[in-house]
Parts: C-alpha cells; structure tokens; sequence
C-alpha cells in the first residue's frame, strides 16, 4: 500500500519522493565525500610545504615558535613537532645555530 499525498489536484506518491530524496542526498554526500578527501590531499601537501618553511625560517634564526606559528598558519604544537621531527630542540635557543 503506497501513501499517497493530494498536492493541489495532483496525488504525490511519498514512497516514491522519500526514495528520490535519500537518493540525491546519497548522491550528494558521496560528491561531498570525494570533495573532502581532494580538499585533505591538498591540504596534506600544504601542510608539509609549510613544515619545511618552519624549518627553514627556524634555521634562518627566527627562534620564535609562536611567530613561525603565525607566519605558517600551523599551530605552535605543529610546529614544535616538525622541529623536533629534524632534530631540533625549540626550547634550547641559545645552543641553536
């Protein structure tokens, strides 16, 4: 037995509307599932390109982790890992070169 909904003169099947509705959210949530990965994909790049500039601002003598942070847009504890990760100790500035 189908619902059926009167729209005007018109009779609506609801089954029939609710399966095309899960279909497109279906639909739509998986283009937003792929979108999402390609945005992460690019973002997992960019966030290794902008380890390296921490590093490498590091090194040109910028021994201020909170100011790499914000150069970067990385959070400081990224930051701090990607230091540590090259063998840097950031809380040990004075003995840095």
């Amino acid at each position: 037995m189908t619902a059926l909904l009167m729209r005007g003169e018109k009779p609506v099947d609801m089954h029939r509307l609710n399966m095309y509705s899960l279909y497109m959210q279906g639909s739509r949530r998986a283009e937003l599932t792929d979108r999402a990965a390609e945005v992460a994909a690019r973002r997992a790049g960019a966030t290794a390109e902008l380890k390296t500039i921490a590093i490498e601002l590091w090194r040109d003598g910028l021994h201020n982790v909170r100011q790499i942070a914000t150069t970067t847009t990385l959070s400081r504890a990224t930051v701090y890992a990607a230091l540590r990760a090259e063998g840097i100790e950031p809380t040990q500035r004075a003995t840095e070169k």
